[in-house]
């Protein structure tokens, strides 16, 4: 599986390389690198590596502990696994003309994580009226 040119879908994934996958999206978008993040939850380098690529099973534990360092919800490790359930993949839109840098996306997220989290589900409801035609900047 080529990580510069991605074409596989849930269906042709294993569950350990479909979680891997979004364990290293969700890493990446964050701007962390694999030491910062196996040396928080008690992983080495390697192991995270191999994880991420599917070729080692994450426990519970460790996908709490990861759920928990990337600030995001478990079930997002899961999310849309061969269930035809709606999320979010950023593969689906990378050949979009409108597609965010990653750069861009790195300093949404960052910016994102600086808002006080009481204050982020205004944030991103507000984003959401943008995103789908609700709400527009007037010049």
């Amino acid at each position: 599986m080529s990580r510069t040119q991605p074409n596989f879908t849930p269906e042709t994934l294993t569950i350990d390389e479909y979680v891997g996958e979004r364990v290293l999206t969700a890493r990446r978008l964050l701007g962390l690198n694999q030491e910062d993040v196996a040396g928080s939850i008690g992983l080495t380098v390697e192991y995270l590596d191999r994880a991420e690529r599917g070729l080692e099973e994450l426990t519970a534990n460790q996908l709490h502990l990861l759920a928990k360092r990337l600030d995001v919800r478990i079930g997002e490790f899961f999310g849309g696994y061969q269930d035809n359930l709606a999320f979010f993949d950023p593969l689906e839109y990378e050949n979009s003309p409108n597609w965010p840098t990653e750069r861009q996306t790195l300093e949404l997220v960052k910016a994102f994580l600086g808002i006080v989290p009481r204050d982020r589900s205004k944030v991103l409801n507000l984003v959401i009226d943008f995103a789908e035609g609700r709400r527009t900047f007037d010049a």
